[in-house]
């Protein structure tokens, strides 16, 4: 069936990161979508919230957690204690949590370290390998109980410079059996995120890549060139049953605009359950650069169907913390949102308190501590208008309910929004987009304050059922405001 122009947003909460939704509808009078930009919400950050403080852990790296009714649950990367650093004996260790904040390691019966089980070690990888460097640790809805939990994490060989990504499975989280073959027969450097797409029916992961091609390679004349180093990408692959997957597909490079030897040093893939089609991934891009060897921000990535990913905006959403701070260095988020009631939600946070340039007082690189950042709903990348104010919009849009809500939050002084519902016609034929009588924009009562789910009323109040199940228009003209998603609503 060939798709049509309109669409089918029902009753569903729909997020305004990209440019899906608008219209490039033009006419003689106005531009119907201009003077609007892309912007992250706000975040705030907590202190550290657990750090490396057992005998067997010399620091805390890359972290994966869940919610599952009151409880939080967290599995994380540790090494052991060595004469020095060596990657070959990282493990996994579980914690969980009561409140998201104050975490507990419970001595598990496992795996033995020292002579003793008492300890919260849980996997150390396949048979093959000597080390297991986690990448993401999900549930399955899909799967038989003994296999509910998935692990998939990189590891090394005892052959140097060698390895492989490998999966496993579990049924209560704790007991890990490793798969009978590797998820991708080769080493790659590490597995930012995996998940189990619902919508999709599959298992998609996403790993970090060295990108060695593609920039300032040329194939054609008497003199090739090889292509230059340019830092780490993001690749994504897929499988239908967790055992066979796709072969790498490079989804997110450094460019031009985000300079030169930057690193997208990992991927965090994040569903975001309180609305339709929307996907995140929060990239940890490393800068090695003089003038800042080795510190990180957080970019935000946002997808539609969960295979075809842009970044709206180079803004920061995360920034590291000042000079002698926990996080004056790395801010590497881990997968998955974390849902705190019904109106916030968390990202947790691997973070280095020290330059890469310098060592840290335990000797060993790892270092580290968790903390979280908490933001609003939906609050993530929004649609936004500066003092001179600006324009949406959308294209054909088919609802359900009676009353139009919107999140927004004023960003500046004489903060207005206001919105008008437009006839359907279709953009580049037909008769000019006009508003409905008592639903310009004229008539609408203007919005000015914060608010989550903002009730969008005009002189004559606000329902909108009449034209419930037919397409229509929004129009939306913000001053000194950001949206960040909108829903029709009973």
């Amino acid at each position: 069936m060939k798709p049509g122009l309109e669409i089918h947003v029902g009753g569903q909460r729909q997020l305004l990161f990209d440019d899906f939704f608008l219209s490039t509808w033009l006419s003689e009078n106005q531009d119907w979508t201009t003077g609007i930009r892309w912007s992250v919400g706000r975040v705030e950050k907590s202190e550290p919230l657990m750090i490396a403080d057992k005998p067997w852990e010399m620091g805390i790296a890359w972290l994966s957690p869940l919610r599952e009714g009151g409880m939080y649950r967290l599995w994380y990367n540790t090494i052991l204690p060595a004469e020095k650093y060596k990657v070959d004996n990282l493990r996994v260790c579980y914690a969980e949590s009561s409140d998201g904040l104050e975490w507990h390691k419970p001595a598990l019966g496992v795996m033995l370290w020292n002579g003793s089980t008492s300890n919260n070690l849980v996997y150390a990888g396949s048979p093959y390998s000597i080390s297991c460097e986690l990448g993401a640790v999900f549930a399955d809805p899909s799967a038989p109980p003994n296999a509910r939990y998935k692990l998939v994490g990189s590891e090394l060989f005892p052959i140097p410079s060698s390895g492989t990504i490998w999966g496993a499975c579990s049924g209560d989280g704790i007991h890990w059996t490793a798969c009978d073959q590797p998820v991708l027969a080769r080493y790659a450097d590490n597995v930012g995120s995996a998940a189990y797409d619902p919508v999709q029916g599959n298992y998609v992961a996403y790993i970090r890549r060295y990108l060695n091609t593609g920039y300032g390679e040329l194939l054609v004349g008497d003199h090739p060139v090889r292509g230059a180093w340019r830092g780490r990408a993001i690749s994504r692959i897929e499988s239908e049953n967790f055992r066979q997957w796709s072969y790498p597909e490079l989804v997110v490079a450094p460019d031009l605009e985000d300079g030169l030897d930057t690193d997208l040093h990992l991927g965090a893939y994040c569903r975001y359950e309180g609305a339709e089609n929307a996907h995140f991934m929060f990239i940890s891009m490393v800068r090695h650069r003089k003038s800042q060897p080795g510190i990180s921000d957080v970019q935000v990535a946002v997808s539609r169907d969960n295979r075809h990913w842009i970044r709206p905006t180079r803004q920061p959403l995360i920034v590291h913390g000042p000079v002698g701070s926990f996080d004056e260095s790395r801010v590497d988020p881990a997968p998955g949102f974390v849902w705190i009631g019904e109106d916030h939600l968390a990202l947790y946070i691997r973070n280095e308190g020290f330059p890469a340039d310098r060592e840290p007082s335990g000797g060993h690189p790892l270092g580290g501590a968790m903390s979280r950042v908490v933001m609003r709903r939906d609050r993530i990348v929004g649609i936004e208008a500066g003092p001179e104010g600006g324009s949406i919009c959308t294209r054909p849009l088919i609802f359900s309910g009676r009353r139009l809500l919107l999140n927004l939050e004023p960003t500046g002084a004489d903060a207005q929004l206001r919105v008008q519902i437009l006839s359907p016609a279709p953009g580049g034929k037909g008769p000019v987009p006009s508003a409905f009588s008592g639903y310009s924009l004229d008539d609408c009562v203007p919005l000015t304050q914060d608010e989550l789910d903002a009730v969008v009323r005009w002189e004559g109040g606000a329902e909108v059922g009449r034209w419930a199940g037919q397409p229509v228009r929004l129009q939306v003209h913000l001053r000194s405001m950001r949206l960040y998603a909108f829903q029709f609503s009973d």
